[in-house]
């Protein structure tokens, strides 16, 4: 680890180097700030183990052979080929806090996909080469299946399937039924066999595929992003899916988090409580992820405020 003007700079033993700005989010590359190579979608072999161990697709892979302890050879779709640090920070967390409900994160397949190919080639690669794009996302849900196997041996409160790139700002509602929900309830499905709760975490617009969330078996669904972030009016969505998911998120993360005085910001937490209390299976928190530079003091706040106005009597 090394300082640098605006945060710090990590170098793997593999050789890339993570720079991490002070106020945004990490971004990995090649030694000397070169650009990560990605997997070539017209000439991809899904068989072959080398596709999956391609330096670019790294966002999600701790479980790489190519960047930490496992072997070449080692069948990432077997629970027992994860090592014990793969569970270590779930194990910190319960240990540190257990009065707390503490959840372990996976990623969609159609978040690997797209990360193999990198953005915009893996949206291409939907349109010219699908059968391909099925083999992977069907090799991925393996993967992630081992995963939530390994996870669950620590007893998580929930899994969460991380799956940012299904909302309508990346893909419509077809693409979303052909290349997310066989493979998501793939998923749940295997979260489900341990009696671990499971909800899915998709930001940006996704008001117009509540239904074929639904059709993923998940449990619950996480950010609701709501208007301009996104599509979800949290009314509307308890009103039509209040009895089917829980919901967890809707606060505007910047125009209520970060960008509202306290006034604005305490009126938009009650409002939310007020909409998704009645029959509980409602979560507050922000829609999506934290910014930087939203106070410490806020998030108080807005556990101050839940206190007081979400208990149930």
């Amino acid at each position: 680890m090394e300082a640098t003007g605006g945060g710090e700079k990590l170098i793997w033993k593999s050789g890339l180097e993570t720079w991490v700005p002070s106020d945004d989010n990490p971004h990995t590359f090649l030694a000397g700030r070169q650009p990560l190579p990605r997997a070539d979608y017209q000439t991809v072999d899904p068989e072959s183990p080398a596709t999956f161990r391609i330096p670019g697709y790294v966002w999600n892979t701790w479980h790489a052979p190519s960047l930490w302890d496992i072997s070449e050879d080692a069948d990432l779709v077997d629970a027992a080929a994860y090592p014990d640090w793969f569970t270590g920070g779930l194990q910190i967390a319960r240990a540190a806090c257990p009065d707390v409900s503490v959840h372990v994160e996976v990623f969609s397949p159609f978040t690997h996909l797209v990360e193999l190919f990198g953005y915009e080639q893996g949206l291409m690669a939907l349109i010219d080469v699908p059968e391909i794009c099925y083999r992977l996302l069907s090799l991925f849900a393996e993967q992630v299946i081992a995963q939530v196997g390994r996870y669950a041996e620590c007893e998580p409160d929930a899994i969460l399937i991380s799956s940012a790139f299904a909302g309508a700002g990346f893909i419509g509602r077809d693409m979303y039924r052909e290349f997310v929900v066989p493979y998501e309830k793939r998923v749940v499905h295997a979260i489900g066999k341990y009696n671990i709760p499971s909800y899915v975490h998709t930001c940006g617009a996704i008001g117009d595929r509540l239904d074929l969330m639904a059709e993923t078996d998940v449990d619950g669904i996480d950010t609701l992003d709501p208007p301009p972030l996104g599509t979800v009016d949290l009314a509307q969505a308890k009103s039509e899916f209040g009895r089917r998911f829980f919901f967890k998120g809707n606060l505007d993360a910047v125009n209520e988090m970060l960008a509202a005085d306290d006034e604005v910001f305490a009126r938009a937490v009650r409002q939310r409580l007020e909409i998704g209390k009645p029959g509980s299976g409602y979560i507050l928190s922000s829609a999506c992820s934290v910014a930087p530079h939203v106070k410490s003091q806020r998030l108080k706040m807005m556990v101050d405020l839940a206190d007081q106005f979400g208990r149930y009597s």
